[in-house]
């Protein structure tokens, strides 16, 4: 089973997301803002990460700069889940090759597609 973290400051979001990625076979690892992911970044595993870049506390641009600096971002797969106007010059910051950006608010099946897309499914 691939696992999924996912940083998402919107409750309503991380309960849909969470439901589908489970209902779609997918372990989800939730996480409400930057802080507690990074306080658990060295002790989780995961296939993939769905990131807000808007959060509270640590943005998502300093979590792949904190991830960065932990090595941690050289296999890194990356879905950005964000309504900023131009989300993946953030990736391109970080030379991050896996990424693939969906628009908030987006659909679902966006996401999940996005998802399969980048787990090689």
């Amino acid at each position: 089973m691939k696992t999924v973290a996912l940083v998402e400051d919107t409750p309503d979001i991380v309960e849909m997301l969470s439901y589908a990625l489970q209902s779609h076979g997918y372990e989800c690892l939730p996480f409400s803002n930057g802080r507690d992911f990074l306080a658990a970044l060295d002790s989780i595993q995961f296939d993939l990460l769905i990131l807000d870049l808007m959060l509270p506390l640590v943005s998502g641009e300093d979590i792949l700069r904190e991830m960065e600096d932990r090595g941690k971002l050289s296999d890194l797969k990356l879905v950005i889940y964000s309504a900023l106007v131009h989300p993946e010059t953030i990736a391109q910051k970080f030379s991050i090759t896996q990424v693939i950006v969906v628009k908030k608010p987006g659909k679902i099946n966006d996401l999940l597609q996005a998802v399969k897309t980048m787990l090689g499914e």
